[in-house]
Order: C-alpha cells, then structure tokens, then sequence
C-alpha cells in the first residue's frame, strides 16, 4: 500500500466511505497502516463524527487498531499526573 500523507485527502475519502457504512474502527485502522500516527488519527475522528477533541481522543484509545500502544499511553500519563500532583505539594 502507498502510504498517504494527506491527511485531508484520506479523510474525505473515509467520509465517503463512511456514508457507505464502513465503521470508524476499520477507518482508524486503515489510517493506521497508512502511516498516520494517534494524534492525526484524533484529528480525523474529530473531522468524521463532528465530535469534542475528548470524545475523539477516548476513540481512537480505546479503539482495536490502536489498542498495542494503549498501556504505553496509559503509563505516560499516569506519570504525566503523578509529577503534576508532585509539583503542587
């Protein structure tokens, strides 16, 4: 597969596609193989479900096409509160 880099492009194409039924999980999944990274497949989901970046953010964490980098993620901002609540005491 040629990897896409823009992400625009892929997104109205998946639009499209979407219109015909196909699931946002197979959409992250193939913007996945395509080369793009969470943060614009976060984008994407916003774009495709005019959803709040939260709502996009919970998408694409807790989807299956991500799901390898789920407890990474969830490590980093643990530590990420952890400092956080450390510098407020």
């Amino acid at each position: 597969m040629t990897v896409s880099r823009d992400l625009d492009t892929s997104v109205r194409r998946e639009a499209g596609l979407m219109n015909d039924g196909k699931p946002m999980e197979s959409v992250l999944r193939d913007l996945r193989a395509e080369g793009f990274g969470m943060i614009d497949c976060i984008k994407a989901v916003t774009r495709l479900q005019s959803c709040s970046l939260g709502e996009a953010k919970r998408t694409v964490h807790l989807s299956a096409a991500w799901a390898d980098r789920r407890e990474a993620h969830d490590a980093f901002h643990d530590e990420l509160e952890r400092q956080a609540k450390e510098e407020l005491n």
